[in-house]
């Protein structure tokens, strides 16, 4: 009897207490979530060869080595993020592990890496790319 007053007391005191107004995200989550998905745009035009998005998402300087590295006859790009910072100056930056098969000439070539893209944090174009950048074809050996 003890225990089933216990619990009731328990169920009516979650209930009571849980909060009717939704948590609104921060500023933070809110850039961290948009940056993910242009680099998900970004990452399926390149796939797809759109050189329409390619060139609205990215510097013209880097939209230019993307567009002119289309050499491939398909792509299929795994981005799996590990940090996103948003810094001082507004820019984000975003570390992430990729994988990458490209079919060029027939045949099929893997590559993989760790890159930091740059990110403008007001307009949300990529600017900069480090480390081994996932939109470039591998090499035929």
């Amino acid at each position: 009897m003890k225990k089933t007053i216990a619990v009731l007391f328990m169920l009516i005191f979650l209930v009571l207490g849980c909060a009717k107004e939704k948590v609104k995200p921060s500023a933070d989550s809110l850039m961290t979530q948009n940056v993910l998905g242009v680099l998900e745009s970004i990452k399926h035009a390149y796939e797809k060869k759109d050189g329409i998005v390619i060139e609205k998402r990215l510097a013209p300087a880097l939209s230019k080595d993307i567009l002119d590295g289309f050499t491939f006859e398909t792509a299929e790009l795994t981005f799996n993020p590990r940090m996103v910072k948003i810094n001082a100056d507004s820019d984000v930056t975003v570390k992430l592990i990729w994988r990458g098969t490209w079919v060029v000439g027939g045949e099929s070539l893997k590559g993989r890496g760790i890159g930091t893209l740059t990110f403008n944090g007001k307009t949300l174009e990529l600017m900069k790319i480090e480390g081994n950048d996932p939109f470039r074809t591998p090499k035929v050996e």
